[in-house]
């Protein structure tokens, strides 16, 4: 597998009118044909329409106090990782990792470097023994990066250098074993000074780079690579998106018109890349066009295409005083809201991962009357 196609099958940050679909029969199977063929001798039936569609999937809640998903990556339909935290919603103590393995979610061990607080916001898988996860670590003073890798056996915590005070992670990409970026802002963000930064791995140590975001406050939410020599990184700048591109030697802005800040992005090809936020982005090689806005002031946080024409968006949007997860499907021409089955309490999509075989893996949250709980949803499709 090239780095190209492994890029857009990691690529990796929210479904549909979140309505409860009633006396559907859902087709579980994600590379499934559109019906079965006709008996010899019979007429043959006119062909079914098949439309994708969404259903949650059962995950681990480890915590009574809380648990949250903000990141997936997908290997295979039988190898997913999502990565987010423990504890309380809003002050999460301990990093949250669960892995799918064909059948179920389980929780796997993951470090904690903080005595007070940690947290994941992003995972990209390599391979079985290579994957990185990152987000921000707390003793009780100011946040610092959070990196923790995964060898096939363990996750275990990387050395990661000193940046500044109240530094955090929001996105990785590993582009191959010794070439991997994170994302993210460091500086107080109480007092407007926060900064873009990254941070890069050449297969022994993490180390800084410069990042020529310009002048006030900004951030870097998400990242994603073509090729050593090609990788983008979205997020904001003085509450306008912030869009940077490393040429292989250095980082530089990308003019965009979009408002607002961008979430996420994904690269499927050079001259295929998604990014998104309160509207969806697409870059064609020279430059960045609006290809849809969200409706009902919804807002998407993550982005994954397995191929052109098979690209999803997910977030969430208002919805009876609370959130309703969202998801938004590209299939060449046009995106579109993806139906998905009901669910309860105020929801959201973080983030998303989709594969070739048509496996697509979304990965949030739910607020509930017993607190916060992971949310897990996967592609299904209805033919009728």
């Amino acid at each position: 597998m090239d780095d190209d196609l492994r890029r857009a099958l990691r690529n990796g940050a929210i479904a549909a009118v979140a309505a409860a679909i009633v006396g559907f029969s859902l087709d579980a199977a994600f590379s499934g044909g559109d019906g079965q063929p006709a008996a010899t001798g019979t007429p043959k039936p006119a062909a079914p329409t098949c439309m994708p569609m969404w259903e949650t999937a059962s995950s681990a809640d480890p915590d009574l106090g809380g648990n949250q998903l903000l990141g997936v990556s997908a290997l295979s339909r039988n190898e997913v990782w999502a990565v987010g935290a423990r504890g309380p919603a809003e002050a999460p103590v301990a990093t949250l990792v669960e892995r799918w393995d064909g059948e179920r979610w389980e929780v796997v061990a993951s470090a904690n470097v903080g005595t007070v607080a940690n947290v994941l916001r992003a995972v990209d898988a390599m391979s079985a023994d290579d994957a990185w996860a990152v987000g921000s670590t707390s003793s009780g003073g100011d946040d610092q990066p959070l990196i923790l890798h995964w060898d096939g056996a363990s996750w275990s915590a990387s050395t990661v250098p000193y940046v500044t005070a109240g530094a955090s992670l929001s996105g990785v990409v590993a582009v191959s074993r010794d070439d991997a970026w994170a994302v993210g802002s460091a500086g107080d963000k109480t007092l407007g000074l926060e900064r873009a930064f990254a941070l890069h791995w050449d297969g022994l140590s993490w180390t800084e780079t410069t990042v020529p975001a310009g002048g006030g406050r900004s951030l870097l939410a998400s990242v994603g690579a073509a090729s050593s020599n090609d990788v983008w990184a979205v997020g904001y700048r003085q509450r306008r998106p912030l869009v940077m591109r490393f040429d292989g030697d250095t980082w530089a802005p990308v003019a965009i018109e979009a408002t607002g800040a961008l979430s996420a992005v994904a690269v499927i090809a050079p001259d295929e890349i998604w990014a998104v936020g309160s509207s969806i982005w697409s870059w064609d090689g020279s430059s960045w066009t609006e290809s849809a806005t969200i409706r009902g002031n919804g807002s998407l946080l993550g982005v994954a295409g397995a191929s052109p024409d098979d690209v999803w968006a997910v977030g969430s949007r208002p919805a009876g005083g609370g959130t309703r997860a969202l998801a938004e499907r590209f299939g060449g021409r046009r995106w579109t809201l993806v139906a998905g089955r009901g669910v309860q309490g105020s929801d959201v999509f973080t983030s998303v991962a989709a594969l070739p075989s048509g496996a697509v893996w979304m990965a949030g949250y739910s607020d509930t009357p017993k607190g916060r709980v992971t949310l897990v949803a996967r592609r299904v499709r209805w033919c009728g």
